[in-house]
């Protein structure tokens, strides 16, 4: 038996209309622990009421001030004119954080900005427990040498009541050399070569639904759907969660990780 325990996150619930339903499901009959809002998205107040069926799940804010999608754009809660450095010409957010940081943020903006995210999720009587960053965006500063938002996010937190994830101690899973094709394979092969400790373990699940399907980020029609219905059977998967059993890998809630 090795003492590893597994953070299970599920990430990016409403960004397409399958992904919060693919979410629950994981949590109810395989790993997932924890679960990231996205809350700018068409699909956030059905996530809302569907997460409020799965009371076990520790639910975070995943800040969203950028969408990398070509199809499934989404725009800033706040008005376009008081956050301005978040959108191009179009109105909609910027594509990724290189091109908000070249653009030039504006950390009021972006701050206030999941504040009014924040609220909105706390609106639909959501307990939000922690806070990350869709597509990891906190490294960014003002040009030419302001601080990083990752020096500010941690009061953010402090001063709403959530865990800031970044600096808890849950690192990645370590690479392994593996010929398995499946993902529960390379999972498993990854946790052969990892030595006892706490790890992240992230996936994007969702079923079909509105959205997925127009979305390929240049890996051919039908790719990412493909994608994160695999994650959502990885996170589902009964053989998996009993494999981990067998292991003595426990999956852990952030807050249980914060605590001890």
């Amino acid at each position: 038996m090795t003492s590893i325990r597994l953070v299970t996150r599920a990430d990016d619930l409403g960004s397409f209309s399958g992904a919060a339903a693919a979410a629950i499901d994981a949590h109810r009959h395989g790993i997932i622990q924890n679960a990231g809002l996205m809350v700018p998205t068409p699909w956030f107040a059905d996530a809302a009421e569907r997460v409020k069926e799965a009371p076990g799940l520790c639910l975070g804010i995943h800040l969203t001030i950028c969408c990398e999608w070509g199809q499934n754009r989404w725009r800033p809660l706040l008005p376009a004119r008081q956050v301005p450095s978040l959108v191009g010409a179009d109105g909609y957010f910027h594509s990724d954080p290189v091109a908000m940081h070249h653009a030039g943020i504006k950390p009021a903006e972006i701050l206030s900005e999941c504040q009014a995210q924040l609220d909105r999720a706390r609106a639909h009587g959501l307990d939000i427990i922690y806070a990350d960053t869709h597509m990891c965006w906190e490294w960014m500063h003002p040009l030419p040498h302001g601080a990083r938002l990752s020096e500010q996010l941690p009061e953010w937190c402090r001063a709403n009541g959530v865990l800031w994830t970044a600096p808890l101690p849950a690192a990645q899973l370590p690479h392994a050399a593996t010929t398995a094709h499946t993902l529960q394979g390379r999972l498993l092969a990854q946790l052969d070569v990892a030595t006892p400790g706490t790890y992240l373990y992230v996936i994007h699940p969702s079923l079909h639904g509105t959205g997925i399907g127009q979305e390929s980020l240049g890996h051919g029609p039908g790719a990412v759907a493909a994608e994160r219905i695999a994650d959502w059977r990885l996170g589902r998967s009964a053989q998996l969660k009993a494999e981990l059993q067998r292991r003595g890998v426990t999956t852990l809630r952030w807050d249980a990780l914060a605590a001890a």
